[in-house]
């Protein structure tokens, strides 16, 4: 029981300060208007996609089932458009977790790019010079992560399986391991400045995994949202930032006399 409750404290503070952090973000934006610029394109890509799967799921697929696969009687046409819009909806879902793939593959550089610009408008942060090396660095990162979470996303498949639970336990893990990932795409900036590979990365998220699923998710259905997306992309981006930079452990001197890694330290906390 006591397991229990802490667990269920541990969700709530980190709901909350998921929160704060998307506030957070949202005032810097606010502070800097000209960051919206940097959602422009990514909301563009974004809002022409979920545009293009509406349609292509509820209007051209339901119109090619009907004439390719009707009901043989007029008995069954209630149960044949009961098939045919769930499949309208499962091609819609499917489409959507593409279009996340590719747009997170393609605007990896941009991610990166507007973390650097944010950074330089944080008072008191020191951001590094931005390269065609460190952006190329975190297109591979971004790739791998994404692979990562497509695997992820069909180990979770035969979830579906069990009754009724299967498929809400398969969609809530779906969704947070979605949310973490998403985190991890605009937090990659800060992060990897502080030395931390992909793997440490992950270790450091799931040690904060209520919070940083919190914030993932609400910028996960904010970046699917038109005209919403424009804001979310550089609210979404300057959370993260602010984050990564609260979550930094000081440095601590080994045995030796040295001083550890930074993100050594605190992706094995």
């Amino acid at each position: 029981m006591d397991t229990l409750r802490a667990l269920l404290r541990d969700t709530i503070d980190g709901a909350v300060q998921g929160c704060r952090d998307g506030v957070r973000g949202l005032r810097l934006v606010r502070q800097h208007p000209s960051l919206l610029l940097w959602g422009l394109l990514p909301a563009l890509l974004q809002t022409l996609w979920l545009m293009s799967s509406f349609w292509c799921s509820f209007v051209w697929l339901p119109e090619q089932m009907d004439a390719l696969w009707a009901s043989p009687v007029s008995t069954l046409d209630a149960l044949y458009a009961s098939v045919h819009n769930l499949i309208s909806v499962v091609v819609f879902l499917l489409l959507l977790m593409v279009g996340l793939v590719v747009s997170q593959v393609l605007l990896a550089p941009i991610l990166h790019i507007m973390g650097r610009s944010i950074q330089q408008r944080i008072p008191g942060h020191q951001g590094q010079p931005l390269s065609v090396h460190t952006a190329l660095s975190a297109w591979k990162r971004s790739v791998a992560s994404i692979a990562l979470w497509f695997l992820g996303q069909l180990a979770l498949l035969p979830l579906q399986i069990v009754p009724i639970f299967g498929g809400v336990a398969e969609a809530t893990a779906g969704f947070a391991g979605s949310s973490i990932v998403m985190t991890r795409e605009f937090m990659d900036v800060a992060l990897a400045a502080r030395g931390f590979t992909l793997k440490q990365q992950y270790l450091l998220l799931w040690h904060h995994r209520f919070r940083v699923i919190t914030l993932g998710g609400l910028g996960t259905v904010a970046l699917w949202m038109p005209l919403v997306n424009i804001l979310a992309f550089p609210t979404m981006s300057a959370a993260a930032v602010l984050l990564a930079d609260e979550l930094r452990e000081p440095e601590a001197a080994t045995e030796d006399g040295s001083n550890t890694n930074d993100a050594k330290m605190v992706a094995l906390e």
